[in-house]
């Protein structure tokens, strides 16, 4: 489901890529600047790590989309550090550096197809990462209200709503059971 394009300017996380194509630094710059933060998480260095991934974005700096695309490359390493050998105290801080720049995307940029993708984006954090379904719920409708036609919002929601129900239902069946 994840795909993260090294060489380009089309960072996805999950199967939608919010920034839009830019002049893309050779492949090398990506691949030594993402090798070079995976390093750093193993040393615990969450802010040195995206130090390293700052230094290649391809987005203009301190727009929207340069918020997001550091954010996706955030995500990816959080995804990616535990089994790259980082410990796993390091990826609530790689979420949460994550959060902060994707807040700081929605409040840059008025389009409601990229406001529904940053909400999409900020709910898979808020759902994966911190474990707060009720806020990535939140996110997700939001999501869905701003772009009813967004390929993921609706489905996140759904497919959130019913791991809940699920989740409900079987915590309603032990308490029942004597």
């Amino acid at each position: 489901m994840k795909a993260f394009i090294l060489g380009s300017a089309a960072f996805a996380f999950g199967a939608f890529a919010l920034c839009p194509a830019a002049p893309a630094l050779p492949a090398n710059a990506d691949e030594t600047a993402m090798a070079t933060a995976r390093s750093l998480a193993k040393q615990h260095s969450a802010a040195a790590a995206e130090a390293a991934l700052v230094a290649v974005t391809h987005s203009t700096a301190n727009s929207a989309d340069w918020h997001v695309e550091i954010a996706q490359k955030l995500m990816w390493l959080a995804y990616d550090a535990p089994r790259e050998g980082a410990g796993v105290d390091v990826v609530p801080a790689l979420a949460a550096s994550a959060l902060q720049h994707l807040q700081q995307a929605d409040q840059l940029t008025e389009n409601a197809q990229k406001k529904a993708g940053i909400k999409v984006l900020t709910g898979l954090l808020q759902e994966r990462y911190f474990g707060d379904h009720a806020a990535a719920l939140t996110s997700y409708q939001a999501a869905a209200q701003l772009a009813p036609d967004h390929p993921q919002a609706k489905r996140f929601a759904a497919r959130l709503q019913r791991m809940d129900a699920h989740a409900a239902e079987k915590l309603a069946s032990k308490e029942v059971a004597p």
